[in-house]
């Protein structure tokens, strides 16, 4: 969960920490008793190019062929995977286009890392991967290039009812720290970010609730990724990072004494990560989050 330290029921007033500026995971939900983390998979970096990704990946791919060969029976799927794309790419503002020489090299690197996760969306739905797609005319009967093309177009517009769907999860994980348990924090979460919930809610003392007060934005896909996870059954591992940009609340009660409630705007670059095709049928779960790199910031 995201919401910071100032939505503490015991706080009065005081500064927030600009979202930018936070260079480790931050406190989400926090009471006298209680703290409530969200998992942070990556600091601020420098923007990656295509290639050094492509470069990580395929270190990764040859590590997990070597553990399958070394040990033909072991089960690589439940190998914690690291980040694809740690990158964030900012909307893109109004002048963007009118100077095109200027942030030249920023740009390139940029429209690279934006046609890798157009051929990753188009990847991710001829394999099924896309629930809204799983029985549609772009995923048997499109020729590639013409799904890029869409996808291109179309862009979050595409994925508009999956997008959906992984707003929901990033809504129900949040709940489930408030006030779930640790079985439904296991079917929304993993890796880091289930560890994270599962401690969150062990520890919890106080009475609390979680609210959505507004969305200020719509969700944004931020980038999408895949790779192979196990080369003996082609069995493929995905990541997209969405940006949610809300209006968030925390109810706090102690024992029998009255409610407090406190806001926050809470802007979160969500990891989402799934197997394809997945043995126990389950989708898209929370692997974590992103804190933005300030050079993403400098780049508008």
């Amino acid at each position: 969960m995201s919401l910071l330290p100032t939505l503490r029921a015991q706080a009065s007033t005081s500064s927030i920490t600009p979202f930018a500026q936070l260079v480790r995971p931050h406190p989400l939900l926090q009471t006298a008793a209680t703290r409530i983390r969200f998992a942070s998979t990556s600091t601020p970096n420098t923007a990656k190019s295509v290639q050094d990704v492509e470069k990580e990946l395929e270190e990764q791919r040859a590590m997990i062929s070597r553990s399958a060969r070394m040990n033909p029976g072991m089960d690589v799927t439940s190998q914690v995977l690291p980040v694809f794309e740690s990158y964030i790419d900012p909307p893109k503002p109004v002048t963007y286009f009118l100077n095109r020489s200027k942030d030249r090299e920023y740009k390139l690197a940029r429209r690279e890392r934006s046609n890798l996760t157009i051929q990753s969306v188009a990847e991710l739905i001829s394999r099924g991967g896309i629930n809204q797609y799983r029985n549609s005319f772009w995923r048997w009967y499109a020729p590639g290039p013409m799904r890029n093309l869409w996808i291109y177009i179309r862009r979050d517009g595409m994925l508009k009812k999956e997008l959906a769907e992984l707003k929901e999860k990033y809504y129900d994980y949040m709940r489930v720290q408030a006030s779930g348990t640790l079985g439904q924090a296991s079917h929304l979460a993993k890796d880091n970010a289930l560890s994270i919930a599962q401690s969150v809610i062990k520890g919890r003392r106080d009475k609390l609730t979680w609210q959505l007060v507004k969305e200020n934005v719509k969700p944004r896909l931020v980038s999408a990724r895949m790779t192979i996870m196990d080369p003996r059954d082609m069995r493929m591992a995905a990541q997209m990072v969405v940006t949610f940009d809300t209006q968030q609340a925390l109810v706090t009660q102690k024992g029998n004494a009255t409610p407090t409630r406190r806001t926050q705007r809470v802007l979160d670059h969500i990891i989402f990560e799934r197997l394809i095709p997945a043995k126990d049928g389950s989708g898209w779960k929370i692997k974590g989050k992103l804190l933005e790199p300030k050079v993403a910031a400098k780049a508008e």
